[in-house]
């Protein structure tokens, strides 16, 4: 209270807030019809609750779905090049904000997530 919240409290104001995670379940189970009942990204509604109430900005979250086998499924690699590319796009302010807000998460969403870096001629 009274830092990220509260009176005075607007030190996270306008952060971005969003989960990295990985997942034992394939993406079909984070489903309303799945084994989990419901998109994941409906499990990490009080991360987002608490970023509204911090007047952040909570966008979906970027997941390895069934992680377990990713390695063997040669996906590991191109998760990790996907999650550095998004960490800087972020840095470089290039993440399409208001897209990512509205996805149920992010990991398939990269070629229209990240915006094409300008060349400054």
């Amino acid at each position: 209270y009274g830092f990220a919240y509260g009176v005075g409290g607007n030190a996270l104001a306008g952060k971005i807030l969003f989960n990295a995670v990985t997942c034992g379940g394939r993406a079909e189970a984070y489903t309303k019809k799945g084994s989990n009942h419901c998109p994941l990204r409906d499990l990490f509604a009080p991360f987002e609750q608490t970023a509204n109430l911090c007047e952040m900005q909570y966008i979906s979250p970027f997941a390895l779905f069934a992680a377990g086998h990713a390695k063997e499924e040669n996906r590991l690699d191109k998760y990790i090049e996907n999650y550095k590319m998004l960490l800087t796009a972020f840095v470089e302010d290039r993440v399409d904000i208001k897209y990512a807000g509205k996805q149920k998460n992010l990991t398939d969403k990269m070629d229209r997530l990240i915006q094409v870096k300008q060349e400054v001629l």
